[in-house]
């Protein structure tokens, strides 16, 4: 869903106040449906107003365009010098960009962008000083998402106050209706690239388009869903494509990789595809990957054994889990001197040995 994401079909003229002083100005909707009202300034006995109008959008200006019938060029000279700034330079500058972000979240037409953090959480990938998201993160990533459909966050990213802000979207939304993107899309229709009978409503949630899961799943050539896991991690880390569809011989393995996709797979995206071509198991291959041995450390260790590439694998493991990382001809050479021996120490064993040789 693409466009302006502006949420009426005419022009939202709005009521305003300025340059007023005394009591707090009173603020409602017009008669008509799509004209609402708003105190420009939020005190005044003696109330001047003016209207201003937010534009869906023509051949000469875009959508979101705000006429105000002030000078504003001007006004903004005038608040340089030291003169008061009138509020109407707030709603232009501040208030309504910040709505109009809004809405463009609430229909979807960014991609949201949302990280894995420490602890299994999400967060958003671009946080804002001064808003709730440069500090938390969410247990689900729909929830992250959320976050980033919320006028708080757009207010924070635009600068803009809170509460008037908020104050100018109800009356906006009073003028509109509800904008049409905003009901839940049917999205509970079967779906060879999803398993689970709700899982595009939660991708959906989580920022990622229908179109964008179809489309990762048949660049991956897949015949088997996908696990919604996989299409949060391909987004969010901006997993190539390429590389991930040499795991694509089963959705599990796709899955997978995308899951446990780390910087070492992006600076040797070729280390992790030789393991698991060679036929490790999906645990060895994470135990090896980043270590000094590779997959041809790994195919000279099962021949010379003459054992089965995973049984190499949990001897190379072992003597990495026991902090050393010897070369796999020394390995050879010790399985032949010791037939039938233990292939792998015990980590106390080499503690030991290294106590001993100081």
């Amino acid at each position: 869903m693409t466009g302006t994401a502006f949420p009426g079909h005419a022009p939202i003229t709005i009521t305003v106040s300025c340059l007023a002083t005394g009591e707090t100005v009173e603020t409602g909707f017009a008669p008509s449906c799509d004209i609402a009202a708003v105190s420009c300034l939020a005190t005044g006995e003696t109330v001047e107003t003016h209207p201003l109008t937010i534009g869906t959008g023509t051949a000469k200006d875009p959508a979101w365009t705000i006429a105000t019938g002030h000078d504003l060029p001007a006004e903004r000279i005038a608040a340089a010098l030291g003169g008061e700034r009138v509020p109407c330079l707030d709603i232009v500058d501040f208030e309504v960009p910040a709505i109009q972000r809004y809405y463009e979240a609430l229909r979807h037409d960014p991609l949201v962008r949302i990280e894995p953090r420490p602890g299994g959480r999400w967060g958003l990938e671009h946080t804002v000083t001064g808003c709730g998201c440069a500090s938390d993160t969410w247990a689900l990533p729909e929830q992250a998402v959320a976050h980033y459909r919320n006028l708080e966050h757009w207010s924070a990213t635009q600068r803009a106050p809170l509460q008037p802000t908020r104050q100018l979207l109800l009356l906006i939304q009073g003028a509109t209706g509800a904008a049409p993107w905003s009901e839940r899309w049917p999205l509970e229709i079967p779906s060879p690239a999803v398993g689970g009978h709700d899982d595009l409503w939660t991708l959906w949630e989580s920022g990622l388009h229908p179109d964008l899961v179809h489309s990762i799943h048949a660049r991956l050539r897949l015949s088997e869903p996908l696990e919604v896991g996989a299409y949060l991690q391909i987004t969010s880390q901006r997993i190539d494509m390429d590389w991930l569809g040499q795991f694509s011989d089963s959705a599990m393995a796709v899955a997978w990789a995308a899951r446990t996709y780390t910087r070492h797979d992006r600076s040797h995206p070729c280390d992790r595809v030789a393991l698991y071509q060679a036929g490790l198991n999906f645990h060895l291959i994470a135990d090896l990957l980043g270590s000094p041995y590779n997959a041809d450390d790994l195919r000279s260790l099962a021949e010379a054994l003459k054992v089965s590439v995973n049984a190499a694998g949990h001897v190379l493991a072992g003597w990495l889990a026991a902090d050393c990382a010897p070369q796999v001809d020394d390995l050879i050479r010790a399985a032949r001197l010791a037939d039938g021996a233990r292939p792998t120490p015990a980590a106390q064993a080499i503690q030991a040995i290294a106590s001993a040789a100081g």
